[in-house]
């Protein structure tokens, strides 16, 4: 005899609450494992074991699971290590998540000054230094959520605007409905202006403590000249293991992959 549809119904629903349960179970198990390792990399870093604490944190990151607090803790430990590039690099990397963090930026700007490089940019307009501030006016995260948030405001607003008959109404929510439409032009300028940032010229960290910039892709080329562990430079172009790399100076140069890592 075979079960009825009903009963297959309910076999498959309780297979899909029992896997459900399951995949949630092992996620918290997940969670409360690299809770339980970050734990420990913070009492080893307070006791100042400090390689140990790079390990530990190193073995998360390997998870896949990153965050700014991470990189931040992890750099911190690179630099407490002696290990000054690496600690610039996960700086760097962590200000890309949490960019209005004061203890990031300040120890970035810490570790900058033990480089041996000083890269000085040119002056920049206002407005740039302004455009690079609304950028990152708000995290992310915030802003995408935002972003949906605002459009869904707007498009109740709108709709309840012309379906309204009186007028006192009506005009109030047509003023709520402007100021909310120009909440999501700056949102979506918020976007707009990330996007350009994150799909602008790479840019990477000089790991090595020294490297001759050379002329071309060519290790028979020409030295230019030469930069130092730590040093922040922008990838222009990749060539068979060579990149041309570009300073904030305006000088540009090639150096191999294997001297650099990208933020």
């Amino acid at each position: 005899m075979k079960p009825s549809k009903h009963l297959f119904n309910r076999r498959i629903l309780t297979l899909t609450i029992v896997l459900m349960l399951g995949l949630t179970t092992l996620t918290l198990a997940v969670t409360e494992s690299l809770r339980a390792v970050a734990d420990e990399a913070d009492t080893a870093y307070k006791n100042g074991n400090y390689d140990q604490a790079v390990t530990l944190y190193e073995n998360i990151l390997e998870t896949g699971n990153s965050s700014g607090p991470l990189l931040y803790n992890l750099g911190n430990s690179y630099f407490k290590s002696g290990r000054l590039a690496e600690s610039i690099l996960m700086y760097e990397r962590a200000l890309k998540l949490i960019p209005h963090n004061s203890d990031v930026r300040h120890n970035l700007e810490f570790a900058r000054d033990r480089a041996v490089d000083r890269i000085d940019p040119p002056p920049r307009l206002f407005i740039w230094t302004w455009i690079d501030t609304l950028r990152d006016l708000l995290p992310p995260g915030i802003v995408a959520a935002s972003a949906w948030i605002l459009t869904t405001l707007l498009a109740l607003s709108f709709s309840v605007t012309i379906n309204l008959h009186r007028k006192r109404p009506r005009y109030t929510m047509r003023g709520i409905t402007w100021a909310l439409a120009a909440l999501v032009v700056l949102n979506m300028s918020l976007i707009g202006l990330r996007v350009m940032a994150d799909a602008g010229q790479p840019e990477a960290i000089i790991m090595v403590d020294k490297i001759d910039v050379r002329s071309g892709p060519d290790r028979a080329a020409g030295e230019v000249f030469a930069l130092h562990e730590g040093t922040k430079v922008g990838v222009v172009q990749q060539l068979e293991g060579w990149a041309e790399i570009r300073l904030a100076d305006g000088r540009q140069g090639w150096v191999p992959f294997s001297s650099f890592e990208t933020i």
